[in-house]
């Protein structure tokens, strides 16, 4: 039921509503999974689009339509394929027969959040992690540690989990080519990937909203000290 994804990705914006008046409703949309603990899978899943659904654009969380008729899911919108692509032989029967049903709700990116904090909420970072962050991610040089720590809280809550890890007393999360590997609340190392294969999209309002709701919850910390 999903591809490899073969394009590179650019910012796609499409107004279904828009599209479907001029008659031109022949589109469908790369969904991503990967993200918010769900596992890492490298691989996008092709969706029917409701006439609906509106304005999205790449990175913007929606909802569709699960296996189970009635269930519904969160993902990642990717791009567009137009109708003709899709009707290729070679993609065809990747095709399920399910809908993106609209932009998800804030308040649902919100709650997803509350759940994913406890992973985070009393983590450490170790002072190699923070120099390596420091010296292999681009913009960080400035960064204070603090700020770096917060940084790798938002990475964990938006990141899928690689559940084929088979080290029992550690954790892996995958954000971007960022892999985290997690001991019990402390961050111990932070390793590179070669992320050729599929290009992961960043979720920009689900991590905006995990930062703020990561500092309105260290704050509170701050004033029961």
């Amino acid at each position: 039921m999903s591809i490899i994804a073969p394009f590179t990705v650019g910012e796609h914006v499409i107004d279904v509503r828009k599209t479907e008046k001029k008659g031109g409703f022949s589109v469908f949309a790369a969904i991503l999974f990967e993200f918010a603990g769900q596992p890492a899978k490298r691989e996008y899943c092709i969706f029917e689009l409701s006439k609906e659904l509106g304005a999205i654009k790449t990175g913007d969380i929606v909802v569709v339509e699960g296996v189970i008729p009635g269930e519904t899911r969160l993902g990642v919108f990717v791009r567009t394929y137009p109708k003709y692509y899709v009707s290729k032989k070679v993609i065809q029967r990747y095709i399920p027969r399910r809908k993106v049903l609209k932009k998800a709700h804030k308040n649902s990116l919100i709650n997803l959040v509350k759940k994913r904090y406890d992973i985070v909420k009393d983590l450490e970072v170790s002072n190699a992690v923070y120099e390596k962050y420091k010296k292999d991610y681009k913009d960080n040089q400035d960064k204070t540690p603090e700020e770096i720590r917060k940084r790798l809280m938002r990475n964990i809550i938006i990141a899928s989990e690689d559940r084929r890890n088979r080290n029992k007393l550690t954790r892996i999360f995958i954000f971007g080519n960022m892999k985290i590997v997690l001991k019990d609340n402390i961050v111990i190392d932070l390793i590179p990937l070669n992320r050729q294969e599929t290009t992961w999209i960043m979720p920009k309002e689900l991590g905006n909203i995990a930062l703020e709701y990561i500092d309105k919850m260290e704050n509170k910390k701050l004033l029961l000290v």
